[in-house]
C-alpha cells in the first residue's frame, strides 16, 4: 500500500469518526431538549391542577361562609 493511499483511507476513518460523534450529540442533544419539554409540561400541568384546587376550595369556602 503506498504512502498516500495509507493518509487517504486514515482521514476518511477521521473523518467517518467525527461525523459519527457530532451524530451521537445531536442525538443526545434531542433527547435532553425532548426531556426538558416533557418535564416543563408536566410541571404546568401540575401547576394548572393546584390553582385549579385552589380556586375550587376558596368558592367552596365563600359558599360556605355565605351560607352561615
Amino acid at each position: 500500500m503506498s504512502y498516500a493511499l495509507k493518509n487517504f483511507i486514515i482521514i476518511i476513518i477521521i473523518i467517518i469518526i467525527i461525523i459519527i460523534i457530532i451524530i451521537i450529540i445531536i442525538i443526545i442533544i434531542i433527547i435532553i431538549i425532548i426531556i426538558i419539554i416533557i418535564i416543563i409540561i408536566i410541571i404546568i400541568i401540575v401547576i394548572i391542577v393546584i390553582i385549579v384546587i385552589i380556586v375550587i376550595v376558596i368558592i367552596v369556602i365563600m359558599n360556605s361562609w355565605k351560607s352561615s
